[in-house]
């Protein structure tokens, strides 16, 4: 499935929105954060998966300056707290995990701010166990942290708070922007609820390159081509490579003391 609500879904307008969503559509690929109809923006994107009930809810900052119609106000999820947090207790009483999707914070800074950080641990209060965040198009450090859920029992939330960039050609932060990663959490399902048990981040890098004279681009999974590295890839192909590799793992790994 996909996250829909971003700063640029409204770049084309509503026709442009909603051909978007027809396209997913015909792709077989779930999606929420923006909506053709009134009752589409209503219903919640619930998926069982291996018999856990997964809940996902997606927001947006804004629409750079594009209006939406007054009318169709409800075409774009925007981070409004109340609703949100409407949304969050609808989803709680149907799904066994919910994950929030916010697109929001500072392009290319590498920290959350400290707005970016009271929404999260508002949202963890109430009941969110997942956040993923993007839009400041590099990477910034994820967290685990311990919450008393609804019945009084100690649970773990995670946040990373920007995936970074995962295919771009922005490069305006140089190394930066041409890294992500892509996490990895198992979780598990008991007579308790549900159990973060594991995270793992598989940093990427966007190699673009030269090939029969046009521009290509491609994502790569780093650790894997620093070991096999293939005929694509130059002596200072490989040594970007290895920056990114450090420089990732240091950035985004846990705080001491979390199990990942």
């Amino acid at each position: 499935m996909v996250t829909t609500a971003n700063n640029h879904c409204m770049d084309r307008g509503i026709r442009g929105l909603r051909r978007t969503l027809n396209i997913l559509d015909a792709a077989e690929l779930h999606h929420t954060g923006t909506y053709r109809s009134k009752r589409e923006s209503q219903e919640l994107l619930i998926r069982n998966v291996k018999g856990i009930r997964i809940g996902i809810l997606s927001y947006t900052y804004g629409t750079n300056g594009i209006s939406v119609p007054a009318d169709m106000a409800w075409a774009v999820n925007r981070i409004r707290r109340a609703k949100m947090y409407a949304d969050l207790r609808r989803l709680k009483r149907q799904a066994d995990l919910a994950i929030v999707a916010l697109h929001f914070g500072q392009e290319f800074h590498r920290y959350p701010n400290d707005k970016q950080k009271a929404l999260v641990k508002d949202l963890f209060h109430r009941g969110a166990d997942i956040v993923f965040d993007a839009h400041p198009h590099v990477l910034q450090p994820m967290a685990l942290e311990t919450v008393r859920d609804a019945s009084g029992r100690k649970a773990r939330r995670f946040v990373i708070y920007s995936l970074g960039n995962f295919i771009s050609d922005r490069m305006m932060a140089g190394l930066h922007s041409s890294s992500g990663a892509i996490v990895y959490l198992t979780v598990r399902k008991d007579n308790e609820g549900v159990t973060l048990e594991r995270v793992r981040t598989v940093p990427t890098w966007v190699h673009k390159y030269r090939h029969h004279g046009h521009t290509k681009f491609r994502v790569l999974p780093v650790g894997p081509y620093l070991k096999h590295p293939d005929d694509k890839l130059t002596e200072a192909d490989l040594s970007t490579l290895k920056r990114v590799y450090a420089t990732t793992t240091k950035h985004v790994r846990l705080p001491s003391g979390s199990h990942s």
